[in-house]
């Protein structure tokens, strides 16, 4: 302590925003008597109640308060919550916006993990300056709560979820015009049942940038409409039909099927180079799909089409004849059938 003891109040305060969560901040006032009120200024507030487990929930929520109450830095540049105890959930929405009333420039991070319940109150829980969220292994009340709860983070950015069994939820919906990041996973224990092929996704993200699917179970996701800032989308997903993959639907249509876009991906067009379908069983809507891909894909080299075992030989003949017939727009493209 000696050696940093001398610096300077704003320094002290850099150095002290790198500890892990703002309950180790607070702990520092017992070093020194002249540290005893920086850290209140520290621009970071972290909290974490993993460290709070074997003495109860009611400790951390005091300590929350009151560490809120002391705060008194005019700028609060970072504001994190973790929350993985049942009864926390409720007081989020009653802390952010005590932490509003003196930070002028405030960046928000809630995290909600290992199987917290979110109760759908008389009153709309709402994060009304959130712009980062994460929801791993969260039980809602229902389909319903999730479009409201997120309909009402109105400068949303990144949300991330992950989906566990039993999580009260058939279609999450995920419509936030100010989206843009959204990472989307099914749990891999999910349970698998008959009714799997109703389950899914709904994104109406128009700002979106970043898209991440995982998703082995089934199901479908449905793009509401069209998403013309993507810049990089990763899905690793196992569905049943190729109508299930990211299609553009209408509202009327009671099940997600294909619909060429209006405008082709900017993907497409400058950096899709390889292509890999699994389980091919040649369904028009399989085809629509396929043709679509290599009549816009300027820059394939490389697409490998592999058949699905129900497939016979005979089947797979007429397959491959079909596809040598395949428009293709990049001449360096090699289209193999297996």
């Amino acid at each position: 302590m000696d050696r940093i003891s001398p610096l300077h109040d704003e320094l002290l305060l850099k150095i002290f925003s790198f500890l892990p969560t703002t309950k180790h901040v607070v702990a520092t006032m017992v070093l020194s008597k002249r540290w005893q009120p920086l850290w209140m200024m520290v621009p970071r507030l972290v909290y974490d109640d993993t460290s709070y487990q074997n003495v109860g929930y009611g400790s951390f929520r005091r300590f929350v308060d009151r560490s809120l109450l002391f705060h008194k830095a005019p700028v609060l540049e970072t504001l994190r919550f973790k929350v993985t105890q049942t009864s926390g959930v409720g007081d989020i929405p009653l802390w952010t916006r005590a932490a509003e009333k003196h930070a002028l420039r405030c960046r928000m991070l809630v995290t909600l993990t290992n199987n917290v319940i979110l109760v759908d109150a008389a009153s709309p829980i709402s994060f009304p300056t959130l712009k980062i969220l994460e929801l791993n292994s969260v039980k809602y009340p229902g389909d319903e709560f999730v479009k409201r709860f997120l309909s009402n983070c109105i400068l949303f950015l990144r949300l991330g979820v992950e989906q566990c069994p039993g999580d009260n939820v058939t279609v999450f919906t995920v419509r936030v015009p100010s989206l843009e990041s959204l990472y989307l996973r099914k749990s891999s224990d999910t349970d698998v049942d008959d009714a799997d092929d109703a389950k899914g996704f709904v994104i109406d993200a128009p700002s979106l940038k970043y898209l991440g699917i995982t998703d082995t179970i089934g199901g479908f996701c449905v793009i509401e409409n069209e998403m013309p800032n993507i810049v990089k989308a990763n899905v690793e997903a196992d569905y049943k039909c190729v109508s299930n993959i990211l299609v553009h639907t209408a509202p009327d249509r009671p099940r997600p099927c294909w619909i060429e876009p209006s405008s082709i991906p900017e993907c497409l067009l400058t950096s899709l180079e390889t292509l890999d379908w699994d389980n091919y069983e040649g369904a028009e809507e399989e085809k629509e799909v396929a043709t679509f891909i290599l009549r816009n894909g300027n820059c394939l080299k490389n697409v490998a089409v592999f058949s699905s075992t129900s497939i016979d030989s005979d089947e797979k003949l007429e397959m491959i004849k079909d596809l040598s017939y395949w428009p293709r727009r990049s001449p360096a493209c090699h289209l193999t059938f297996d």
